[in-house]
């Protein structure tokens, strides 16, 4: 009996020190991680001449970073105002304060952030995958329709799909077409970047227009001499001056 319970108190007492072993080994790699291994490399990095905030321990410059945010949203910008302190505050200050590398290394951690499965990040993943499969739906759709010969080609995507089906034709191999994820590629590359430089030329033209009434005016009474109660059509539009309206906005905001 008392040999039995020396040998349980024996693998109790084995498995509270493996335990409490194992306790501490995680917590040793735990704090290297969050504070002496960060410590040893901006240690490091000062002694090779590289400037910087010093290391925070789990929120790094988030809280400067969201003030400064938060006090360059609260100003009022004119029109002619530079934007950059207004979108990214914090890398302008860390470049007047340490330079372009300091700035460098906050857009490498960033980019490192964004693969992290934080919330935001899984809901941009989430709505890429609704994207792709709404795209993807919309071509299997319209390839459907087109074999059936319900469906033309008088758009950007029955185009697109009408040229992959001709060059497989011709060359008789799935390989010298486009596959269906390129197809959709393409189709986000067309739509999402054309609707944002397009919405973006629109919006400005519109601001400028309403600085310059006498401009507004010109441009309204072109219109109407043009047109008068008429639909507009391509035609009719190749006949306009007004290009130059927008022609000045891509000069004055080339983002557009």
């Amino acid at each position: 009996m008392e040999a039995t319970y020396v040998s349980t108190f024996t693998v109790y007492s084995s498995c509270l020190l493996l335990l409490l072993l194992l306790v501490v080994v995680v917590s040793w790699k735990a704090l290297n991680w969050v504070w002496f291994r960060p410590k040893k490399l901006e240690k490091h990095l000062k002694e090779q001449g590289f400037r910087g905030n010093p290391y925070k321990l789990l929120h790094g410059d988030f809280k400067e970073m969201s003030t400064l945010y938060t006090e360059a949203q609260s100003k009022n910008l004119n029109l002619s105002d530079d934007i950059v302190p207004r979108v990214i505050p914090q890398y302008l200050g860390a470049v007047k304060k340490y330079g372009s590398i300091y700035c460098s290394h906050q857009l490498c951690f960033l980019l490192f952030a964004s693969f992290l499965p934080a919330k935001r990040n899984r809901r941009m993943k989430q709505i890429a995958r609704e994207v792709n499969g709404s795209v993807r739906e919309m071509i299997n759709t319209r390839r459907k329709a087109m074999r059936a010969g319900e469906a033309g080609s008088d758009d950007l995507l029955g185009l697109m799909l009408q040229s992959n089906s001709q060059e497989i034709e011709k060359h008789g191999n799935k390989d010298f077409g486009m596959t269906t994820e390129e197809i959709v590629d393409e189709c986000k590359l067309f739509y999402l970047a054309g609707q944002e430089t397009t919405s973006a030329l629109l919006v400005w033209t519109m601001v400028l227009l309403c600085r310059y009434p006498e401009w507004q005016a010109r441009a309204r009474e072109e219109v109407l001499q043009q047109f008068a109660t008429k639909d507009p059509d391509f035609e009719g539009l190749n006949h306009l001056k007004i290009e130059r309206h927008t022609n000045e906005v891509h000069r004055s905001f080339s983002s557009t």
